[in-house]
Parts: structure tokens; C-alpha cells; sequence
């Protein structure tokens, strides 16, 4: 994600930058930024900790129970952002955290269809 993704928000290339540089150095203990607008970073413990708190216990996990994850966590994070700094944008917080969570869950978690298992023919539409 680059600051072009955020455009639709409203503020200048330089807000933007800055917010985001913001966020960033709170989030991360230490992060590198690449030319193609991506970067890297070891997470500090308290959004560690809310990613962790957020995640089932279960190895396996259906889409709605992901997307539920997803937002709590983001929302989450979305908090400790805006409780943490100053003059950050709430809705550049808001898709930052989600796209961040997002991200952060998607290198954690693989997503494949799984056969439901089918107790009878109710469900079948050959049976009527």
C-alpha cells in the first residue's frame, strides 16, 4: 500500500506522508521503506498483542469468522492509533489499520475451499 491508495481521503501528498510516517514509527520498533512505497518492520508488543487477542484459537477458521477478525483488530488498532498520536486523519487511521490487519493476518492465514461435509440429501438440489 502507497500513498496513492489513500488519495480518495483528501489530504495533500505531504499530510499524507507525514501521517503515515506517523503510524508507521509507532507501530513498528523499526521499519525499512522500499522505492516501490511498500516496507517492513518488527511490531511493537501492544499491536502484537491486539493482533494475538483478535485470533481464534482455532488452526482452521471460516471466512466469516476471518473478516470478523479482520475488522475487530482493526478497529482495535485504529484505536491505539488515534489514542497514541496527535493530528492523524481518523479516516487515513481507519484504512491504515484495516488494510495493516488485513495484511498481517493474510501472511498468517491460508484461505482454500473445504468440502461441507452433508449430513443428509436435504441440501441437495436433486432431491427437491
Amino acid at each position: 500500500m502507497d500513498e496513492q491508495d489513500f488519495e480518495s481521503i483528501g489530504l495533500t501528498e505531504k499530510q499524507l506522508e507525514r501521517q503515515l510516517k506517523k503510524i508507521r514509527d509507532l507501530v513498528f520498533n523499526d521499519y525499512e521503506a522500499y522505492p516501490d512505497g511498500s516496507y517492513k518492520g518488527e511490531l511493537i508488543q501492544d499491536i502484537l498483542s491486539i493482533l494475538q487477542k483478535n485470533m481464534p484459537k482455532e488452526d482452521e477458521v471460516s471466512d466469516i469468522i476471518y473478516l470478523k477478525m479482520v475488522k475487530d483488530a482493526a478497529l482495535d488498532v485504529t484505536e491505539y492509533i488515534l489514542s497514541s498520536l496527535k493530528g492523524i486523519d481518523t479516516r487515513l487511521a481507519t484504512f491504515y489499520s484495516y488494510d495493516f490487519t488485513n495484511q498481517s493476518y493474510n501472511s498468517i492465514y491460508s484461505v482454500g475451499l473445504k468440502a461441507k461435509a452433508k449430513d443428509n440429501d436435504d441440501d441437495n438440489p436433486m432431491y427437491g
